[in-house]
């Protein structure tokens, strides 16, 4: 009671800008003390900073108020507060259709890198060149502890890489080494996985 009656002294002491455009639905709700601008398929109206539309077809009709006379101030305000709302909504949806197209980036690189094969044979080399088993074994092992702490490594860099391409999606640079990293993981993933079938070969404990 005490609020309404302070808002009531205050639109009396400075004139205010009052919405009182009511919307009956044809579902039976109604919103009321709104701005309220038809188009042709639309009813638009404003709530916090949000422009939100009604096809007219769900929309029994309009009751349209007279504003109360405002003072340029005010309006200058209002309008200015409109225009920031409405700079915010075009900031977030470019955000978003950048991030979308990120998205997709990442993807694609997911599923195009390859691995570097002159380096799985590099080590596949380097293993089939011992000739005893139990040191062949033991050598097996070593390498793969090595590359499991390396590839360890890698995905943490990958997800800091992420992390900051998420915030600043036209960073190049960062796609750049986030393509490199996501191909090194696939290096070390093909290794491992050479190295798992050798040790089945020479029945390693």
């Amino acid at each position: 009671m005490f609020r309404k009656s302070l808002f009531v002294i205050v639109c009396l002491a400075i004139p205010c800008l009052v919405f009182a455009d009511t919307i009956y639905l044809k579902n039976g709700r109604v919103i009321k003390n709104v701005e309220v601008i038809e188009e042709d398929s639309f009813v638009k109206y404003h709530k916090v900073d949000q422009e939100i539309s009604i096809p007219k077809s769900q929309v029994d009709r309009v009751e349209k108020a007279e504003t109360e006379t405002a003072s340029p101030d005010v309006i200058d305000a209002y309008k200015l507060k409109k225009e920031k709302a409405r700079d915010a909504a075009i900031s977030n949806k470019e955000s978003a259709d950048k991030k979308e197209a990120l998205v997709d980036d990442i993807k694609a690189i997911e599923r195009e890198t390859d691995y570097d094969d002159s380096a799985v044979m590099a080590v596949k080399a380097d293993i089939m060149s011992i000739s005893d088993r139990s040191a062949a074994c033991n050598h097996i092992r070593r390498k793969k502890e090595e590359i499991t702490s390396t590839a360890s490594i890698g995905k943490r860099y990958a997800e800091s890489l992420l992390e900051a391409l998420l915030k600043k999606p036209d960073n190049t640079e960062d796609m750049r080494k986030y393509s490199t990293v996501k191909k090194e993981l696939r290096t070390y993933s093909e290794i491992l996985n050479m190295l798992n079938e050798r040790e089945r070969k020479l029945r390693c404990d």
